[in-house]
C-alpha cells in the first residue's frame, strides 16, 4: 500500500478521527482497526474493477460512514435544514434560526478550530403550546388489562397512548402549561376536542393537497377567511390487548341487539336462523327451540346439565349472571359493559357483528346505507365509541316514533366505504344484500373533516405531552388524531437520517443535592455508547436551584475531560423565569483548556404562560470566561 500513501497527513487524520468518533476503544488499536478497514475496502474496490477509489481522506470518510454511521464528507445547507425544521417543528422559529446560524458557521469553516466542527448549542422553551385540558380523556394502553382512558393531567412519562395507526407508543415527556384559553374543534362526524389556541394539528384541504402542520388558531382563520374544507388523518383501530372474557363478545352483542333482558328464560329474537344457531354454538347449547308464532328462540341445555328433566332451557342468568347491568333492563336501558369496549380489535369487531347481525339495517338505492336503531341513547353512544376505537366514522341522529311507548329512536349511521361494510355482518343474507349494490361508494375512510373551530371563552389547566413516534401523532379524546413535536428529535432525523440519534435525560431525576456523580456517570456511559447524537436535557430548570453543581458541570468544560463525557458543551441561560426547559448540543470529543461558548436569550422567549413566542427575542452565541455568571 506504500505507493498509494504520500506523507503523514492521512495517518494524522486516522488518529484524529478515531479519537473523536470511536471513543469506546483505545489507541493505537482503534487507529489500526480503522486503517485495516480502509485497506480492505480499497483492495475490494480494485478487485471489482472500481479504479476511481483512492486511498485518501475521502475513503476514510466513507469507511467511518459505513462502520460508525458518521457522515463527515457532506455539504451543510443550513438554509435548507432550517426550512425542513420549520415544516416539522412549528412555532419555534427562533430555535430553528439559532440552529441554522450555528450550522452556517460550521459550513463556512469559521468555527473555533479547537472545538469539534459539529458542536453547537441552543436553548428553547419546551412544551410551548400543544396543550389539551387536564380533564380531557386520552385512550391509553396497558398490557396488564387496565386499558381504557386517563385524564390528560394524570398521564406520566412511560405511559402508553396510541399513534395514528393505533399502535401503542410511549409518552416521553409531560409538560403542564397552566391555565390557557380553551378552543373547541368540531369534526364532521360530531366528535369534538378541546385544546389551546397554539395546539398543533396535521391537516390539509379535502383535496389531495400536501399535509401541513398548523395551530388551532390558524385553522380557525383559514376556515373563516377561505371557506376551505379541511381534514385531518383518521385514526386507525387502536390495538388494545385481548381480554379473556367469560362470554363471547359476539354473544354479548347479539343479546344486546336481539335479546330480552326482562325474561328469566334466555330468549333471542332474530328473523335469521343463522344468528340463533351461531349463538347456540357459542354458549354450548345442545339445540334451539324456535317459537312458531314469532321470531324468538330458546336454547336447550346439554343433556348432562338438565336437572331431573325439569329444566330444559338456559336461563339468562346462566350466561349473564356476572353482568348485572344486563338482567332486568328494558330496551331503553341497554348498555354495553365497559370491559367489552376494551377488547382486542378482533373482539370488538365480534361484538359489533353480534349487534348488527341482530339489529343492523341495510337501506338505500344507489348505494347501501348501514344503520343501527335503538331506543337507548346510552347504547347508541357505546356503539359509537367502539366504532371510533376501530377507526370507523359514524353519526347518531334522533327519529321520532308514533308506534311505541318510547317516542324516540337513536339512529346510528356508519360512514365507511361500501366494501368495508361487509365487516359488520356474518349473516350470509345481509352480506349478500350488500354485494347486490352495483356502486361501491368510497367515503374517504382515511380522512376526518373539520367542521368548525370556536373559542369557548374560558381558561382551563392544560398539559402537553410528547410521544415516541416518528409522525408525532397520537389519538386523544374520542380517538381523534392530534399532534405533538420535538425540535431535537426532528433535528436528529434531518442531520443523521435517524430520529433515534437523540439521547434524552429527564433532569427531574437529578434534582437532589447528591445527584452530580450519578448524573456524570449516566452522561458518560450514554455518550460513549452513542457519541454522534443530539442530547436533550429535559426540564433542566428543575435543577436550577436544587443542584448548582450540575449546572456548572453542563455550562463549563472541565480541565480534565478524559473521565467525563468526552467534551460535552451544553449551555443554558435565563433560569430565573422558568423559560429554559430544554438544552441540546451535538456531542463530540475535543481538547481541554479552551474557551467556552454560551447561548444567551435576549428578550423573553415566551409570554402568556409560554404559549406564544415573543417576536423581539433572539439568541446570541459568544465566548465567555471561566466564571459561572450567566
Amino acid at each position: 500500500m506504500a505507493e498509494h500513501i504520500r506523507g503523514t497527513h492521512l495517518f494524522e487524520q486516522i488518529v484524529e478521527l478515531s479519537n473523536k468518533y470511536i471513543p469506546a476503544n483505545s489507541q493505537p488499536r482503534k487507529s489500526i482497526l480503522l486503517f485495516d478497514l480502509m485497506v480492505g475496502w480499497f483492495r475490494d474496490a480494485r478487485l471489482t474493477g472500481d479504479k476511481n477509489v483512492k486511498f485518501d481522506v475521502k475513503l476514510l470518510h466513507r469507511v467511518l460512514s459505513d462502520t460508525e454511521g458518521i457522515q463527515l464528507n457532506v455539504d451543510i445547507d443550513a438554509v435548507s435544514i432550517k426550512k425542513r425544521l420549520d415544516t416539522r417543528v412549528y412555532s419555534q422559529f427562533f430555535a430553528t434560526g439559532a440552529v441554522a446560524s450555528r450550522l452556517q458557521i460550521c459550513a463556512a469553516d469559521l468555527h473555533n478550530k479547537t472545538k469539534p466542527m459539529s458542536s453547537f448549542l441552543f436553548t428553547g422553551s419546551t412544551g410551548t403550546g400543544k396543550a389539551l385540558p387536564d380533564d380531557c380523556l386520552i385512550p391509553v394502553y396497558d398490557e396488564t388489562g387496565g386499558s381504557g382512558f386517563k385524564r390528560n393531567g394524570d398521564l406520566k412519562p412511560g405511559d402508553f397512548v396510541f399513534n395514528r395507526e393505533g399502535n401503542p407508543v410511549k409518552i416521553t415527556g409531560v409538560y403542564p402549561q397552566g391555565e390557557l384559553d380553551v378552543y373547541q374543534i368540531e369534526f364532521s362526524d360530531g366528535r369534538t376536542l378541546p385544546c389551546c389556541g397554539e395546539h398543533l394539528w396535521t391537516y390539509r384541504s379535502e383535496t389531495t393537497a400536501p399535509w401541513k402542520t398548523g395551530r388551532t388558531s390558524e385553522i380557525a382563520n383559514e376556515i373563516e377567511n377561505t371557506g376551505t374544507k379541511l381534514v385531518i388523518p383518521l385514526g386507525g383501530a387502536v390495538r388494545y390487548p385481548p381480554i379473556n372474557y367469560g362470554v363471547s363478545p359476539y354473544v354479548v352483542g347479539a343479546f344486546i341487539g336481539g335479546g330480552c333482558m326482562t325474561l328469566n328464560k334466555l330468549t333471542l329474537t332474530s328473523r335469521d336462523t343463522f344468528v340463533a344457531d351461531k349463538f347456540a354454538g357459542l354458549i354450548g347449547a345442545s339445540g334451539v327451540k324456535r317459537n312458531p308464532h314469532n321470531p324468538s328462540s330458546h336454547f336447550t341445555l346439554p343433556y348432562f346439565e338438565k336437572k331431573h328433566g325439569r329444566k330444559l332451557y338456559f336461563a339468562a342468568e346462566d350466561i349473564f349472571g356476572d353482568m348485572p347491568e344486563f338482567l332486568g333492563k328494558y330496551s331503553w336501558e341497554k348498555r354495553i359493559p365497559e370491559i367489552y369496549k376494551r377488547g382486542s380489535i378482533e373482539q370488538r369487531t365480534e361484538l359489533i357483528q353480534g349487534l348488527f347481525d341482530t339489529n343492523g339495517h341495510i337501506s338505500g338505492k344507489k348505494y347501501p346505507i348501514l344503520s343501527y336503531y335503538t331506543s337507548s341513547e346510552g347504547l347508541a353512544e357505546d356503539i359509537r365509541e367502539i366504532l371510533f376505537s376501530l377507526g370507523v366514522r359514524n353519526r347518531v341522529g334522533v327519529r321520532r316514533r308514533k308506534d311505541s311507548r318510547r317516542m324516540t329512536d337513536y339512529v346510528l349511521r356508519v360512514k365507511r366505504s361500501d366494501a368495508d361494510k361487509l365487516e359488520f355482518f356474518t349473516v350470509p343474507k345481509k352480506r349478500a344484500a350488500l354485494r347486490e349494490f352495483n356502486r361501491n361508494l368510497i367515503k374517504r375512510p382515511d380522512l376526518l373533516g373539520i367542521e368548525s373551530v370556536k373559542s369557548l371563552g374560558i381558561k382551563l389547566p392544560m398539559t402537553c405531552i410528547t410521544v415516541d413516534d416518528s409522525e408525532h401523532l397520537y389519538q386523544a379524546g374520542q380517538y381523534i388524531v392530534t399532534h405533538n413535536t420535538e425540535l431535537t428529535k426532528q433535528l436528529a432525523a434531518i442531520m443523521f437520517d435517524d430520529p433515534k440519534r437523540l439521547i434524552r435525560f429527564d433532569m427531574t431525576e437529578f434534582a437532589l443535592e447528591d445527584s452530580l456523580e450519578r448524573f456524570r456517570s449516566e452522561l458518560t456511559a450514554r455518550v460513549w455508547e452513542r457519541p454522534y447524537s443530539v442530547l436533550l436535557f429535559d426540564e433542566i430548570e428543575k435543577v436550577g436551584y436544587a443542584q448548582q453543581d450540575i449546572l456548572k458541570y453542563l455550562l463549563y468544560d472541565k480541565l480534565d475531560i478524559s473521565a467525563d463525557s468526552g467534551g460535552a458543551r451544553i449551555v443554558a441561560t435565563r433560569f430565573e423565569e422558568e423559560v429554559v426547559t430544554a438544552v441540546a448540543g451535538f456531542i463530540n470529543r475535543a481538547g481541554g483548556q479552551f474557551g467556552r461558548l454560551v447561548v444567551k436569550v435576549e428578550g423573553d422567549m415566551a409570554i402568556d404562560n409560554k404559549t406564544q413566542l415573543e417576536s423581539s427575542a433572539h439568541i446570541s452565541i459568544y465566548p465567555v470566561d471561566n466564571n459561572l455568571g450567566v
